[in-house]
């Protein structure tokens, strides 16, 4: 299988001029769930286990350059550990047309 990337000028730029950090910072990125039954051991990943540059995450695994589906806002709040920024994601990918204009503005 295939994946697409990312421009690498854009991902440069996005790091560097948005975030304020270097391509070459390394991250693990793993699920923050929450509740009485679920294990953050079971579940599944779409990110390896082993920590990846930001230039390796924005380039194969976030597209920076489409707009946001609902089931993206999902999942990205299943990765908060603040408990209101997941509750605003989560509403925010609710099929509401409160939560699409919220979203989109």
């Amino acid at each position: 299988m295939v994946w697409p990337q990312a421009d690498p000028d854009l991902v440069e730029r996005f790091i560097v001029e948005t975030l304020n950090l270097s391509p070459h910072t390394r991250v693990l990125i793993r699920p923050a769930y929450k509740g009485p039954n679920t294990n953050a051991r079971e579940a599944a990943s779409l990110f390896p286990s082993t920590p990846l540059t930001l230039e390796e995450i924005f380039t194969c695994y976030v597209d920076i350059a489409a707009l946001p589906t609902r089931h993206f806002v999902y999942v990205l709040s299943l990765y908060c550990d603040d408990d209101i920024h997941s509750r605003k994601l989560q509403e925010f990918s609710s099929r509401g047309l409160e939560a699409k204009d919220a979203l989109y503005e």
